[in-house]
């Protein structure tokens, strides 16, 4: 009866150790999160994104787009296609400093301030697809830069913590996350380090 007893006590040591364990490493990876990804209860991507942009719009993040135009040949001597040079294409134009990349928008350069540290520059980047299971999603990330008091850093990906991250990456991600906790038709939140 003894020994049953304390092998039972050390089981539950062992128990206890390993989920102690287990949650320590959760709380590093969750650290390292520098993609917030919000699912959401739009139909289709496009509707996602453009929804999406007009929420960001609203919190000083701009993506501007012109609407697009189709290819018009210029019919040539003999009767076929030719394109010229300065012709556009059937992809938005883009105005600013930001751009579209295949699914990936970038948003312009926008000028942040932080009560103790000053001023920064931030960033954008996010894309909606769908997961295996086929919910719709929007990856967020975000880049900040600064020379304000001697901090002088260009494009580091924003990061929940860690020793690694600075005050403006943390700053940015905890923004986006406040951001992103309104945003209205968000079905669940999750954190990447991708």
């Amino acid at each position: 009866m003894k020994h049953s007893v304390n092998s039972l006590y050390l089981l539950l040591i062992i128990f206890a150790f390993n989920n102690i364990n287990a949650q320590s490493f959760e709380k590093k990876e969750f650290k390292q999160a520098n993609t917030i990804i919000v699912f959401v209860g739009d139909s289709t991507m496009e509707q996602a994104k453009e929804r999406f942009t007009s929420y960001l719009d609203g919190k000083g993040f701009h993506v501007y787009t012109i609407n697009k135009q189709k290819e018009s040949p210029v019919l040539g001597k003999k009767g076929e296609k030719s394109f010229q040079l300065n012709q556009t294409n059937d992809k938005p134009k883009l105005m600013s400093n930001n751009s579209i990349s295949g699914d990936t928008i970038n948003t312009a350069l926008v000028s942040l301030y932080d009560m103790m540290m000053g001023q920064y520059s931030a960033r954008l980047k996010f894309y909606s697809a769908k997961d295996k299971s086929g919910k719709l999603y929007i990856a967020v990330t975000g880049f900040v830069s600064s020379n304000a008091f001697g901090a002088d850093f260009f494009d580091l990906q924003m990061q929940k913590g860690g020793k690694s991250s600075n005050w403006a990456q943390r700053e940015l991600f905890k923004k986006m996350n406040e951001y992103l906790l309104q945003y209205e038709d968000e079905n669940e939140i999750m954190y990447s380090a991708d």
